[in-house]
């Protein structure tokens, strides 16, 4: 590939991030000033980096990740640049997404390192209990892949990330969606198996709460419970609704203000669902709680 085209290339791409990420006309100039410096030919890295992107055109967002993160140096490290470009098609992941994911972890070596200590750590088993119904929501809603901006979304606008909501009715009719006390998600996969561990069926936590549920409601199938579990160590986060505002949103308008963060997360509550057909208790939702 040429480095005519290349450039020709990249301006294509940054005109559609301009638009997408909202990036003012300086932003761009300076991102097009780094990349343009990253790809020069007269030296063995722009090289490099040329062919790299030549024989994978994918390679060009993973290098719009580290410039946007602010690694610097990783721009034109192809060990580095390959891992991320690899992930993403692997995850299926949009770069905002990874972006996301590396802020959140603090820097890219941390987020690198929990991707690659994550790698099994959820198992075929655990993600059927976390599946075991339809209404099962836990890793769509609340798990470790969710963006922060789909939290935000959801607490200003009570769109819960998997496009879901729940209807705020006047007279009848629905006029718009509740926003809920928080939207949480787990920080990890490490922390999603730890919470999952934790409620188990198996566990006395789960065999105290059915036991309180049974009494309260005089019947030993008692079609939906809920607990809490404080695990003692952070394993969420989640976003509260704009202070002074209400707890609900018209239709097609949002929230003003910012929604505010919560760090620090260490308890869970879990939702369990009576499956009649079978007799078991299954997950309905997990999430982190204050």
């Amino acid at each position: 590939m040429k480095i005519s085209e290349l450039k020709r290339k990249l301006v294509v791409l940054l005109t559609i991030f301009s638009v997408v990420f909202s990036f003012a006309q300086t932003d761009c100039e300076l991102r097009w000033s780094r990349f343009t410096k990253d790809i020069d030919a007269t030296t063995d890295i722009g090289k490099a980096l040329v062919t790299a992107i030549d024989e994978n055109p994918e390679v060009i967002t993973s290098w719009w990740v580290f410039d946007t993160v602010g690694e610097g140096a990783l721009r034109t490290n192809l060990e580095e640049l390959s891992f991320v470009t690899t992930h993403l098609k692997a995850k299926n992941k949009t770069a905002e997404v990874i972006v996301d994911e590396i802020k959140n972890a603090g820097s890219y070596v941390e987020w690198k390192s929990l991707t690659t200590s994550e790698v099994g750590v959820l198992d075929e088993i655990d993600i059927a209990k976390l599946r075991a119904n339809e209404a099962a929501h836990t890793i769509e809603r609340h798990g470790f892949e969710v963006t922060d901006d789909l939290l935000k979304r959801r607490a200003t606008e009570g769109i819960a990330p998997d496009g879901s909501s729940i209807a705020k009715r006047q007279g009848g009719r629905r006029i718009g969606n509740i926003i809920p006390p928080m939207s949480s998600k787990f920080i990890d996969a490490t922390s999603m198996k730890k919470a999952l561990n934790a409620v188990d069926v198996s566990t006395s936590a789960f065999k105290e709460a059915l036991k309180a549920e049974k009494l309260a409601k005089g019947t030993d199938t008692p079609p939906l419970f809920k607990f809490q579990v404080d695990l003692g160590e952070t394993i969420g986060l989640g976003y509260k609704k704009p202070i002074g505002t209400p707890n609900y949103v018209l239709t097609g308008q949002k929230l003003s203000g910012n929604p505010i963060k919560i760090n620090g997360l260490t308890k869970i509550e879990v939702r369990y669902k009576l499956n009649r057909a079978t007799g078991k208790y299954e997950i309905n939702t997990m999430f982190p709680i204050e």
